[in-house]
């Protein structure tokens, strides 16, 4: 990776860690603070999502290793929970969580699988949560899709609703089995 995309990584693992910025924003943020902006250069040369990822781990292992190992641990435990309530629908941890990170503005991030948001409302509400129902972007393809948004345990939750019929391999997340041996 060539300096001036090392100099991006760095500024945008900052912005994720800290102000809670999105890889997208932190990436065209940090280009732009270090006048690296425009149209040609961000199509070509920002870095990838996996070279943030190594960037915010890097981060968080020099200025917050502790605490970022306490809420990671603590974040699994909770998907877990969630993940067994929800075991019908096939679960899957996605993002930093399943990646092996957390900050401060990590969010829990669960594909489940089935037929449509009704039937997963049905099931949430049976066990007495409150949810809300809303759209979110597809956590790999550029679409949105149905999702939900609980708090349990503190902690916010979003469930991406995704049809049965689409591949498992949606993500490089955690299933309930690998998840239970990564606690």
């Amino acid at each position: 990776m060539n300096n001036s995309k090392n100099e991006i990584c760095a500024l945008a693992a900052k912005l994720i860690v800290e102000e809670g910025f999105n890889y997208f924003s932190a990436k065209n943020q940090a280009a732009d603070q270090l006048s690296l902006g425009g149209r040609n250069y961000k199509k070509t040369k920002l870095p990838s999502n996996q070279d943030i990822d190594g960037a915010v781990k890097e981060y968080l292992d020099i200025f917050y290793k502790e605490e970022c190992a306490e809420r990671l641990a603590s974040l699994k435990k909770i998907g877990f929970s969630i993940m067994s309530e929800l075991e019908e629908f096939n679960p899957l941890l996605i993002g930093s969580i399943s990646s092996g990170f957390a900050t401060k503005f990590s969010t829990i991030k669960i594909c489940c699988f089935c037929e449509s948001s009704k039937e997963l409302i049905i099931a949430l509400m049976e066990r007495n949560i409150t949810c809300r129902s809303i759209e979110l972007k597809h956590p790999t393809r550029n679409y949105l899709v149905e999702a939900i948004n609980l708090i349990w345990s503190g902690e916010e939750v979003y469930l991406y609703v995704l049809s049965r019929n689409e591949p498992r391999n949606v993500s490089k997340g955690l299933n309930l089995k690998k998840l239970s041996l990564a606690l």
